[in-house]
């Protein structure tokens, strides 16, 4: 079962192109702070923090669909819930609201690597529980 949160924002002037629009790649931004938001909430630290640990996630595969434009100066929520789609493997998907309305929908999938090979390995089972102790009602 997916669990949820929301992390909320604005559109910054480095995120938009000279007309004020936000540039398609700001998008990931906001992906990657809600994941931090998330794994702070979550796992109990940030994937950078854990990544000076020596556990490292990669991103590989990401997609997003853009309904409306965001615009400098938008409060956003971004809704991102995750599932542990393997022992390996996470999927997050983003719902990017602004006043309610859906702007954007995206999904990042990040593999847990061990950093000395780059090759995937399991999720430490410290995050597992975690993640499962989240997912309770």
């Amino acid at each position: 079962m997916p669990v949820s949160l929301t992390y909320n924002t604005s559109v910054k002037v480095y995120d938009t192109d000279f007309q004020q629009v936000a540039h398609y790649a700001s998008y990931y931004r906001f992906y990657t702070d809600a994941i931090t938001y998330f794994s702070r909430q979550v796992f109990g630290d940030s994937l950078e923090t854990l990544a000076f640990r020596g556990t490292w996630f990669v991103v590989v595969e990401s997609g997003s669909k853009y309904h409306r434009p965001l615009r400098l100066g938008d409060e956003i929520s971004v809704n991102v819930s995750a599932e542990l789609l393997s022992d390996r493997a996470i999927r997050y998907s983003f719902k990017i609201l602004k006043e309610g309305q859906l702007t954007t929908e995206g999904y990042l999938t990040m593999v847990c690597i061990d950093p000395s090979t780059w090759r995937a390995t399991a999720i430490p089972q410290v995050m597992v529980e975690r993640f499962k102790e989240a997912e309770r009602p």
